[in-house]
């Protein structure tokens, strides 16, 4: 379908000229009156737009793509990351600046351009490969690592160093987990129906679930925002983990919830759960299987073929088993925050925290967040996960149109949003 998003002050001109899916996605062009925008959707002070994916792995495997069960992901130790990170597990590296400060337009979240097709400048990419190859050969974050870069109007790269959980030399191809990333792909499936009118955020979830579903659990009179939100006030049941992997269904999984604690809407509590009920929402209105909704709706974009469920029912909502090459995660933050994946109005919403950490699908990693165990020095969005001994992240700097994307095999999330501060600073951003 066709959007045309009039945001805060902004008068949005749409032309046709992307293909998209099975019809013309349009891109936009604007015409700027006064730009009085709220929340993360109006940043844009720099020039350049860049996406940087990496994917570490190392020491032992796992069949799991999920964030921790139970409980809110990550440590709760805070670090501050200022605008030259250093850390005494991260290698620190010489800033590198690919494009002046006045070579494009400015770019704000939701306003990327059109992914680039060139390569980016060789010394940049060096700069990159070696923070790859010093972070693996100090073994402080990992045994492998491969990484994709997207910069606006300039190029990508990708590389990788070191090998995988089975010892096999890793490639810019390889297909690593993205544990809790994926939250990102469902509630953003979940706003592409909000924008198509199936769906409206202060629904009831009982009004878009099977009966058998309905009548599985307490819902709590929660509503599809709550779920986005993790608001809802459910909880995970003990041993969320291993009855996902024992093949229980996802109506045998909300058959054995505990009672809620809390007022629906009231407290943000991590709960995996929430995006499993999600799935079984999206695949109750869409009448196929998860995978295939997403296959043919906000994964139907250019560049993002490389992203794979082999887990094809909700179960997969959380993040569950999902895998992608570096390159490809990357894209996939470039299209989302970027613009070109929902409504305006929907990742205004996706974005909103109201005072909290986690917004719809997505997580501010500027406030004093449990999923990061960092506090960056500027503005940061995106998502997390943590399946030890993988942990995964995907950030932007909306302030310069950088976007990391990371899934690492370290001992916690700690090191891995340090080594997003590291690669930020190679860019020069």
């Amino acid at each position: 379908m066709s959007y045309k998003w009039v945001r805060g002050g902004t008068i949005t001109v749409m032309r046709t000229d992307r293909a998209r899916s099975s019809a013309a996605r349009p891109e936009v062009a604007k015409v700027k009156a006064s730009r009085a925008r709220s929340g993360y959707v109006a940043w844009g002070s720099r020039s350049t737009v860049t996406v940087v994916a990496l994917a570490l792995l190392g020491g032992c495997a796992t069949s799991s793509g999920l964030a921790p069960k139970g409980g809110e992901p990550g440590p709760t130790a805070t670090n501050v990351i200022t605008t030259t990170t250093t850390s005494r597990s991260i290698p620190s590296s010489t800033s590198t600046t690919v494009v002046g400060p006045d070579a494009f337009p400015v770019a704000a979240l939701g306003e990327f351009p059109e992914a680039p097709e060139d390569a980016l400048p060789e010394a940049v990419a060096d700069s990159l490969q070696s923070l790859l190859d010093e972070s693996v050969s100090n073994r402080t974050i990992g045994g492998g690592v491969a990484a994709g870069v997207i910069l606006a109007g300039s190029g990508s790269w990708s590389g990788a160093s070191g090998v995988d959980v089975d010892g096999e030399r890793l490639t810019p191809e390889s297909q690593l987990i993205v544990a809790s990333i994926g939250k990102t792909v469902t509630a953003a499936q979940v706003l592409r129906l909000v924008d198509e009118g199936v769906l409206d955020l202060l629904d009831t979830i009982t009004d878009h679930l099977p009966p058998e579903a309905v009548l599985a659990f307490d819902a709590n009179g929660a509503t599809i925002q709550d779920l986005l939100g993790m608001r809802s006030g459910l909880h995970d049941p003990g041993g969320y983990e291993e009855l996902v992997d024992s093949g229980l269904t996802p109506i045998e999984l909300l058959q054995r919830l505990p009672d809620p604690t809390h007022t629906a809407g009231a407290t943000i509590s991590y709960v995996n759960m929430n995006y499993i009920l999600l799935g079984m929402i999206i695949e109750h209105e869409t009448g196929v299987a998860l995978a295939t909704a997403l296959e043919s709706g906000v994964l139907n974009t250019p560049g993002l073929a490389g992203i794979t469920y082999p887990v094809k029912d909700a179960l997969a909502a959380d993040g569950w088993k999902i895998t992608s090459d570096a390159l490809t995660l990357a894209r996939w933050g470039y299209e989302l925050y970027g613009g070109f994946v929902i409504s305006d109005d929907s990742l205004r919403a996706m974005t909103d925290f109201e005072g909290g950490w986690y917004g719809l699908g997505t997580i501010d990693f500027q406030a004093d967040t449990p999923a990061a165990g960092v506090v960056y020095d500027r503005p940061a969005i995106g998502h997390g996960g943590l399946e030890p001994p993988i942990a995964t992240a995907l950030v932007v700097f909306p302030e310069s149109g950088l976007v990391v994307a990371v899934q690492a095999a370290t001992a916690g999330l700690e090191q891995v949003y340090t080594l997003v501060g590291a690669l930020r600073d190679v860019v020069g951003t």
